[in-house]
């Protein structure tokens, strides 16, 4: 799937409000590394796919499983 700089998903949740996040570069999805996240970097992405950012949580250790490169 061609994707257009800047946009964001989520892949691997059980819904569509969760997930490993991923960021397209260049045309092309790398995920996003989940290194230091807090409730501001998860509140960002929940606005970039239009949804509230209402009590959003990081989780870490790859909770929906690890990403294939490139990672961002």
């Amino acid at each position: 799937m061609i994707c257009q700089n800047g946009d964001v998903r989520l892949v691997n949740g059980s819904n569509d409000f969760e997930g490993r996040v991923e960021l397209c570069f260049n045309e092309t999805w790398g995920t996003i590394c989940d290194d230091f996240w807090t409730e501001f970097e998860t509140d960002v992405v929940c606005r970039q796919l239009g949804y509230q950012p209402f009590d959003s949580t990081p989780l870490y250790n790859a909770r929906f499983g690890q990403g294939m490169d490139p990672q961002w």
